[in-house]
């Protein structure tokens, strides 16, 4: 199992999240075997090397 943090800087998680999280469950949707979790300005990863992987790309390619 392999595991990663994200760090948002210059971005405030509730506007970036959304009351209740509706963006974070988009992505968790996006990703069904990847634990996804978000705790202020981290969102901490953790599923199999591959999943991770495309996860990161992903997020580098925006």
């Amino acid at each position: 199992m392999t595991e990663i943090i994200i760090f948002l800087e210059d971005i405030d998680p509730v506007v970036f999240f959304g009351t209740n999280n509706p963006l974070l469950d988009k992505i968790c949707s996006f990703f069904p075997k990847i634990k996804i979790m978000a705790r202020g300005n981290e969102i901490k990863c953790m599923g199999e090397e591959g999943e991770i992987t495309i996860f990161a790309e992903k997020k580098k390619a925006n």
